[in-house]
């Protein structure tokens, strides 16, 4: 089975722990009592759902509990040290993410996810804030097993010092090196580079992310969880501005690269300097040319004023109906209405639309 260490608080990904070095690799003396579950559940207590068997603690899916939670008060903790917890899922039929804390602190971004991962022996860094160590599972249809809970002591933050600690991602292809210090921040250089406090409850998280794939991302968490509002990240050579970058990515505006013909997209890929898929409003009065003369102008009263040539070119097909108390002026190609060369308007008035031709160029 793979061992897996959640880094959601320096990061969002899950890593195998390789090392961790203060000075030394040795963790503290194991602190859990009957993690092992060999022949009961004793030291534990249990909510409903969960029950002992076969040298286990078994999690049924149940209709009581959102959270059923197993908890342990655990001598030897102190209050700011840093603990490694690692436990084993197996069984797995049904689960969702697991909320761990340790003394009321949790990590302070997203929960062990162990419903997509499935068995596994799984790993989290915390950051005491008493003796209750708490694991629950999220979830009325969760259903799986849980055995060999240890929590081991790692690091007590003191002015001045900071713990040093390494992680691989679970393909192997990534190394990332973690520093934490006395305050508790995690700093992560590799792989991810995040900003973040292990007991956020109500600020963001700024990280810096690279993918397998390429793609770069610095990414604006919006809370503890890790739910994700805003991201800049490059597409090849283009840098995007994308909403939910990780679940349903939103590209909002594009900086195609050009070196000599650069553009910008608002929600679309840009085919012009300036390429707009929506409606747009000028602020301002004038829309200028090259030379700073006013070529259109709006004087607030819904009046446009072209100071200029209003260049029409053929259109294939006729343009949609357009809506109440508006109009649409094309010149046409002869592919749709109308003869090649004739310019034509079509109006939308007290719910009728017609279609009027101004110049027949035919017959001019």
């Amino acid at each position: 089975m793979p061992t897996k260490i959640d880094v959601s608080q320096i990061g969002w990904s899950e890593a195998v722990l390789q090392a961790i070095k203060i000075g030394t690799t040795e963790l503290g003396d194991e602190l859990v009592t009957n993690g092992t579950f060999d022949s009961d559940s004793s030291n534990w207590t249990l909510e409903s759902d969960w029950s002992h068997s076969n040298g286990k603690l078994v999690k049924a899916a149940g209709d009581s509990d959102v959270y059923a939670t197993i908890t342990q008060t655990v001598s030897g903790v102190q209050a700011s040290s840093l603990y490694l917890l690692e436990f084993t899922i197996s069984d797995t039929v049904s689960a969702g993410n697991m909320l761990i804390s340790l003394g009321g602190t949790n990590p302070s971004t997203s929960p062990v996810a162990v419903g997509s991962d499935g068995d596994g022996t799984y790993r989290q860094l915390l950051k005491a804030g008493g003796t209750t160590l708490s694991i629950a599972t999220i979830g009325t249809a969760t259903a799986l097993s849980i055995d060999n809970i240890s929590l081991k002591k790692v690091y007590t933050p003191a002015d001045g010092k900071v713990a040093l600690w390494s992680s691989q991602e679970l393909d192997g292809t990534e190394s990332s090196l973690h520093i934490t210090s006395e305050d508790g921040t995690t700093h992560t250089f590799g792989e991810t580079v995040a900003i973040n406090s292990f007991n956020n409850q109500g600020g963001g998280i700024l990280s810096v992310h690279s993918r397998s794939d390429g793609e770069n991302f610095i990414i604006f968490h919006n809370d503890r969880h890790g739910f994700v509002d805003w991201a800049f990240h490059n597409d090849g050579n283009d840098l995007v501005i994308q909403q939910s970058p990780i679940l349903n990515p939103v590209d909002v505006m594009t900086f195609e690269y050009n070196a000599s013909s650069p553009k910008v997209g608002i929600s679309c890929s840009p085919a012009y300097k300036l390429d707009v898929n929506g409606d747009i409003r000028v602020r301002g009065n004038d829309i200028r040319d090259n030379s700073g003369n006013a070529a259109i102008t709006f004087d607030g009263s819904a009046n446009t004023t072209i100071n200029g040539y209003l260049n029409l070119k053929e259109k294939s097909s006729d343009p949609s109906n357009p809506s109440e108390g508006n109009s649409v002026l094309w010149m046409s190609d002869g592919t749709g209405t109308g003869d090649d060369g004739d310019i034509l308007i079509k109006i939308t008035a007290g719910g009728v639309t017609k279609t009027v031709t101004l110049v027949d160029f035919s017959a001019s």
